[in-house]
Protein backbone atom coordinates (compact mmCIF):
# COMPACT_ATOMS: atom_id res chain seq x y z
CA UNK A 1 0.00 0.00 0.00
CA UNK A 2 1.18 3.62 -0.11
CA UNK A 3 0.66 7.12 1.66
CA UNK A 4 -0.45 10.05 -0.19
CA UNK A 5 0.90 12.73 1.76
CA UNK A 6 -2.00 15.91 3.25
CA UNK A 7 -2.14 19.13 1.20
CA UNK A 8 -2.19 22.34 3.29
CA UNK A 9 -5.97 22.88 1.49
CA UNK A 10 -7.35 19.60 2.37
CA UNK A 11 -6.04 19.46 5.86
CA UNK A 12 -4.11 22.37 7.41
CA UNK A 13 -4.14 20.79 10.70
CA UNK A 14 -1.72 18.07 9.51
CA UNK A 15 0.74 19.49 6.58
CA UNK A 16 2.91 20.99 8.11
CA UNK A 17 6.32 18.72 8.58
CA UNK A 18 4.95 15.35 7.50
CA UNK A 19 7.33 13.30 5.19
CA UNK A 20 4.81 13.51 2.86
CA UNK A 21 3.55 16.63 2.82
CA UNK A 22 1.98 18.40 -0.47
CA UNK A 23 0.29 15.19 -1.82
CA UNK A 24 3.49 13.08 -1.83
CA UNK A 25 3.24 9.28 -2.69
CA UNK A 26 5.53 7.36 -0.70
CA UNK A 27 4.94 3.29 -1.10
CA UNK A 28 4.99 1.58 2.70
CA UNK A 29 5.36 -2.58 2.45
CA UNK A 30 3.99 -4.78 5.18
CA UNK A 31 5.03 -8.34 5.60
CA UNK A 32 3.37 -11.35 7.48
CA UNK A 33 5.20 -13.74 9.99
CA UNK A 34 2.70 -16.18 10.24
CA UNK A 35 4.83 -17.10 13.83
CA UNK A 36 4.15 -13.73 14.72
CA UNK A 37 0.35 -13.57 14.38
CA UNK A 38 -1.18 -10.03 15.10
CA UNK A 39 2.36 -8.14 13.69
CA UNK A 40 3.28 -6.51 10.23
CA UNK A 41 6.62 -5.25 9.91
CA UNK A 42 6.15 -2.59 7.87
CA UNK A 43 8.76 -1.45 5.86
CA UNK A 44 8.63 2.87 4.81
CA UNK A 45 10.69 6.40 5.69
CA UNK A 46 13.64 4.27 5.56
CA UNK A 47 13.03 2.17 8.54
CA UNK A 48 10.96 -1.18 9.30
CA UNK A 49 8.25 -0.89 12.16
CA UNK A 50 7.01 -3.51 13.82
CA UNK A 51 3.69 -2.79 13.32
CA UNK A 52 1.23 -4.40 16.45
CA UNK A 53 -2.69 -5.08 15.60
CA UNK A 54 -4.18 -4.32 18.69
CA UNK A 55 -7.47 -3.56 17.66
CA UNK A 56 -10.13 -4.69 14.85
CA UNK A 57 -14.00 -4.06 13.76
CA UNK A 58 -14.98 -6.99 11.64
CA UNK A 59 -17.36 -5.59 8.32
CA UNK A 60 -19.36 -8.72 8.29
CA UNK A 61 -18.10 -10.56 5.54
CA UNK A 62 -14.96 -11.95 6.58
CA UNK A 63 -12.67 -8.53 6.77
CA UNK A 64 -12.29 -5.61 8.79
CA UNK A 65 -13.67 -2.08 8.90
CA UNK A 66 -11.78 -0.80 10.92
CA UNK A 67 -8.20 -1.29 12.71
CA UNK A 68 -6.34 0.15 15.35
CA UNK A 69 -2.14 0.01 15.46
CA UNK A 70 0.50 0.05 17.56
CA UNK A 71 3.77 0.92 16.34
CA UNK A 72 7.20 1.13 18.09
CA UNK A 73 10.89 1.79 16.99
CA UNK A 74 13.92 1.31 19.00
CA UNK A 75 17.40 1.87 17.37
CA UNK A 76 20.49 1.18 19.47
CA UNK A 77 18.39 0.24 22.76
CA UNK A 78 16.52 3.83 22.67
CA UNK A 79 12.90 4.25 21.48
CA UNK A 80 12.98 6.45 18.54
CA UNK A 81 9.37 6.36 17.38
CA UNK A 82 5.92 5.62 18.79
CA UNK A 83 2.63 5.62 16.81
CA UNK A 84 -1.16 4.93 16.65
CA UNK A 85 -2.75 4.31 13.49
CA UNK A 86 -6.55 4.43 13.21
CA UNK A 87 -7.60 2.62 9.96
CA UNK A 88 -10.82 3.05 8.32
CA UNK A 89 -12.35 1.36 5.16
CA UNK A 90 -14.77 4.26 5.07
CA UNK A 91 -13.13 7.88 4.23
CA UNK A 92 -16.29 9.42 6.72
CA UNK A 93 -16.93 8.50 10.06
CA UNK A 94 -20.20 9.27 11.85
CA UNK A 95 -19.47 10.75 15.83
CA UNK A 96 -22.09 7.78 16.47
CA UNK A 97 -19.44 5.29 15.23
CA UNK A 98 -16.83 6.43 16.99
CA UNK A 99 -18.38 6.53 20.03
CA UNK A 100 -19.04 3.18 19.70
Amino acid sequence: FAVRGPSPRAAPASWRGSPVANGAHYPLYGTLDPAKPGELEEKGFGNVFPNYIVDVVPDGKGGYADAIQFQCLDAGGVRVFEGINFLSRDRDISPERLDA
